[in-house]
This record gives structure tokens, sequence and C-alpha cells, in this order.
């Protein structure tokens, strides 16, 4: 890559870092007069807004976080992915620092951001993407340091010289993610199992196109050198799957015993994360979908009812049905028994907000829909997406069934839990 920019969302330069070339300058210009005019059709239309601006011979990468652009330039073929892995990955690390990096804080914490790309990046390309390694870069100074800075000109040589030595240690580590001789007043260890589905279900409520994304998600404060060993149950069949590098060294014992062995980082991090197939999986309520198509529109009729799931108790939180209407539909008065929708006419789509289901009974949305043109609509027929979580179970079965902590003396709290999702279970009516 050519240059690395964090800009202020009005096109002042934070941060930079120049690769190959001095004349990136240049091409940032340009591209703000680009990005200013995709963000004004974005916010006219709701659409969604291109990562990617050509100027003349360069590419320029960018996202947005909070009041600052993040923004990557480069003149050669790289993958994409690879570039956003890098913007995503200093991101994650001033978020882990700065909670809510804005502009000032950035301006605030200029050296260490700046030294931070430089460890990530050498000469444009990848070089250190451990995130022990770029946090304890980015730690801002204590208050006797920042006064040093301000009164000398130039940082404290002995924090420089601990974080230059701190680094050192963590690279030539067998365990590089963990900080050694770590100490909490707190020991505990916390990991939820969180499975996505993505989905097609037809006019009986049943599902097919089915597939589950999940992770193992860990929160790990533990004092000393600990080593955790994993007992759970797992999908029988992974379609995909990949490991923090943490498990990924003794991945054998996984694939042998189905048992995830690890020394974890002093972080939150994603130990596991995979792709599979939901085997007799139902959604945990039935749909009952009706819509009649009349000479100026249609009536349409949806009821929900609750159902118990393989004999266990359902805890159904968060649900909503998000409604996308054809275009030339003209007008939508739909009332609901249960919860409350909301139209938006801008977007020829609407939402029905019902948080859960009552344990007995249906609950029904149903109303008119006019429309110019009703062959149209019966062509493009109306689109359904049930959004939900289920807490206490996973869709594949997935759970952890023991977690022991070896290494240590102490007795840590250790807790764990499934939670089950829907990113988009669609019925096409």
């Amino acid at each position: 890559m050519e240059a690395f920019y964090i800009l202020h969302s009005e096109g002042e330069v934070l941060i930079e870092r120049q690769f190959k070339s001095t004349k990136n300058r240049a091409i940032v210009l340009d591209f703000m007069v680009e990005y200013s005019k995709s963000k004004a059709v974005v916010d006219q239309t709701s659409e969604s807004a291109a990562p990617m601006i050509k100027i003349e011979d360069a590419y320029c990468f960018y996202t947005r976080s909070l009041d600052c652009i993040y923004l990557v330039i480069t003149k050669v073929d790289y993958a994409p992915v690879s570039i956003f892995e890098i913007i995503y990955r200093v991101i994650k690390s001033l978020k882990y620092t700065f909670k809510h990096p804005n502009s000032e804080l950035i301006k605030d914490n200029f050296t260490s951001i700046l030294e931070m790309i430089d460890e990530a990046l050498d000469a444009g390309l990848p070089f250190t993407n451990d995130e022990v390694v770029l946090d304890t870069i980015i730690k801002p100074h204590d208050f006797m340091n920042k006064m040093s800075d301000l009164l000398t000109g130039k940082p404290s040589l002995e924090k420089s010289q601990q974080i230059e030595n701190h680094v050192s240690s963590l690279l030539s580590s067998d365990e590089p993610w963990r900080t050694p001789g770590g100490k909490y007043t707190t020991n505990e260890c916390y990991i939820d199992v969180i499975e996505y589905m993505t989905a097609t279900i037809d006019k009986d409520g049943s599902l097919y196109n089915a597939i589950v994304n999940g992770e193992f998600q860990v929160r790990c404060q533990l004092s000393g050198d600990p080593s955790l060993v994993l007992k759970g149950t797992f999908p029988t069949d992974f379609l995909h799957y990949s490991m923090h590098k943490c498990g990924l060294i003794r991945r054998k014992r996984f694939e042998e015993e189905k048992v995830l062995s690890f020394t974890p980082p002093n972080a939150t991090f994603v130990l596991m994360s995979y792709t599979a197939d939901p085997t007799g999986c139902t959604l945990p309520f039935n749909v009952y979908p009706i819509v009649s198509v009349q000479t100026k529109g249609a009536k349409f009729s949806l009821k929900l009812e609750k159902k118990p799931v393989t004999g266990k108790k359902v805890i159904l939180e968060e649900l909503r049905v998000e409604i996308r209407f054809p275009l030339d539909v003209e007008d939508v008065v739909l009332t609901s028994t249960h919860g409350k929708f909301i139209m938006n006419e801008r977007s020829n789509s609407g939402t029905w907000k019902l948080g859960t289901l009552p344990n007995e009974g249906p609950v029904e949305l149903s109303g008119d829909i006019t429309a110019k043109n009703t062959t149209t609509m019966q062509d493009h027929g109306i689109f359904c997406n049930f959004l939900f979580q289920n807490a206490g179970t996973s869709w594949t079965g997935t759970k952890v069934d023991k977690l022991e902590v070896r290494g240590v003396k102490y007795n840590p709290y250790k807790g764990a839990r499934c939670l089950a999702r829907t990113s988009s279970v669609e019925l096409h009516l």
C-alpha cells in the first residue's frame, strides 16, 4: 500500500504515514471531494456507500468510525479483504485503549498511535498484527509522562524504553498473545456461545437453505499463567471453522477428542468461529401468512404463535418483523393485536416490533395494502424478515459442558451461556 491516513470527517489530516510516495496528499484532497458527493447521495437515498473510491490510478479504501475516516491508498492489485483487516485491526486497538477514539483523542495521543501504525505496517506491508502487542504500544501515558512530554517537547525516554522492552519480550515469547505475570483482583472467565442463523422459510413455516455461523466469545481475567480446557457439545459436521492462535497450536487435540485446550489472552477474544448446518432446527413460533390480491391492492394478514422447541423452555427476545413492500404500493394500513407496527413510507417498508410472544394464543398483523398495479405486486411480492434471539440455547446444540482452569492455585469464577440469534430469516409472499 502507498499510504495510511486517519482523517477528520471534514478532511483534516490527523495521522499520516507515507510508505512509497509523498504525492498522496493530492489524492486525499480528491478523495474528500468524492467522499462528500457519495455521502450526500447516501443521505438522500438511504443506500450503502461504496467502501472504495478510485482516484485516477489510485484505489482509496476507507471506513468511518465516530468523527474519523480511516483511509488506505494503494496503486497495485492488493486483496481488499487484507486491507480492511488492517484498518479494522487499528480501529479495534484504538477502541480497546480509548473506548471512544474520536479526533481529539487521536490528536492528544499522536505519537503513540503513529508508533503503533509503524509496528503494524512495515513499508506498507502487514508486519505485527497481534492485538496484545499493538495495545501495549498504544497505551496512553500517565500524567507525569504527559507533563514531561509537554515541558521537554519529546516523549519520556524511560517510558519509551519500557514499551520497547515489553514489546520485544512479547514478540520473542511462545505465547505473544498473553502478557506474562498478569494480576487481577477478581479472577474470572466467561464464555458465550453465540450463533446466527440465515435461512428462508416457506408459507408453512418450515426452514430451508438454512446455515448457521457461530463463535465462542471469551472474556478472561485470570492471574498467573493458566491453561484452560473446554469440553463441550459441538456440531457433528463443520462446514468450516477457524481458531484464535492460542487454540490453533493445540488444534490436533480438538480434531481427535473435540476438546479445546488453550492459554487465554488477558482480554476479550473469539476463541473459535465456525459455520455449520442446523439439521432438524425449527423456529420457536408458527407462521401463518395470508395475502389476498384484489383489484386495487391486497388484504394482508400475518399471524405468529409461540410453540415449544424440543421440550425446552424458550426465552424469545427482541422479536421484530421487517416487511418490504413493492415499490408501486401507494398506501399501507396495518394494525396489530400485539406490539407496534411502524411504516416507513420513504423506503416502502415497515417494522412490526413485538419484543416477545404470549405463551398462549396467536398474535396478528393485518390490514389493507393499496397499489397502482396489482400485477407488479404479484410478480415482486412481499418480503418478511424475522429477527429475534433465543437465550439459553443454540441452533446446532453447541454448548459448554465443562471448563477446567489448570496451572493456578486459586479457584476462579467461571460462567458459560448460549444465545441463538437470526441474521436473516426471510419469507417471500
